[in-house]
């Protein structure tokens, strides 16, 4: 299983660290370069490559400084690569073009030479039992970006960039108030300790509980999307 270590932000960003060999390793969407920098020390990890998934400050405030210290290359949605693909170290990643939330929102899609489930770093495009807002785009790109990402294997590992989970459940029990598999994942997020991690979902578990995921159209997608924007 590929190694991925959750860094939260501020109060509710998440940042991650994935070792790819030789003391190098992946950072995804550094909103901070301090907290980053912390475990990269402690692991005695360097950077090879840092992925971002848009532009947002809250996911690249911490790139210049991880830049400077460890000359890593810094990869984003406009980043000339070859086929869309970086291999680094053990690990292969897939850059998939997902507007919506922005216009030119990335996830990225790693999976590792030994095998095991694939991981998919979705910043705030998908989150657990949510989606991000719709930014410079419109309701009908959004929702295909969706379903890109739903035509995955259930057993994908996602990782979002923000901890909006509580919130996400209670939206979607609203949404869907006698779904069982939304109100047992409520009642577990509550009994989790303070500050910790949320991550990962599951792909198959966000088809059973993500109102946006489960939304049948674009109509029925945009009413979700436009009821969040106001709970």
């Amino acid at each position: 299983m590929i190694d991925v270590t959750t860094i939260r932000v501020g109060s509710d960003n998440y940042s991650y660290i994935l070792p790819c060999g030789k003391g190098l390793c992946l950072v995804v969407d550094p909103g901070s370069a301090g907290p980053v920098m912390a475990v990269l020390e402690a692991r005695w990890l360097r950077p090879s490559h840092i992925l971002c998934t848009h532009g947002h400050a809250d996911h690249t405030a911490g790139v210049a400084d991880l830049v400077h210290r460890y000359e890593s290359a810094a990869i984003g949605p406009q980043t000339p690569l070859a086929d869309d693909h970086l291999i680094a170290g053990g690990l292969s990643v897939c850059r998939i073009a997902t507007p919506g939330h922005t216009a030119d929102s990335v996830c990225y899609h790693v999976t590792e030479a030994a095998g095991g489930p694939a991981c998919l770093f979705t910043g705030d495009t998908l989150f657990i039992a949510g989606c991000g807002r719709v930014f410079g785009t419109d309701m009908q790109t959004m929702y295909d970006s969706l379903r890109k990402i739903a035509a995955l294997p259930d057993e994908t590992l996602i990782y979002p960039g923000h901890d909006y989970t509580e919130e996400n459940y209670r939206f979607a029990l609203l949404v869907e108030p006698d779904n069982p598999h939304v109100r047992r994942a409520l009642e577990a997020i509550r009994g989790r300790p303070c500050e910790a991690p949320d991550v990962p979902s599951t792909l198959g578990k966000e088809r059973l509980t993500n109102p946006f995921l489960r939304a049948a159209d674009v109509a029925t997608f945009t009413d979700r999307r436009r009821r969040k924007d106001r709970f």
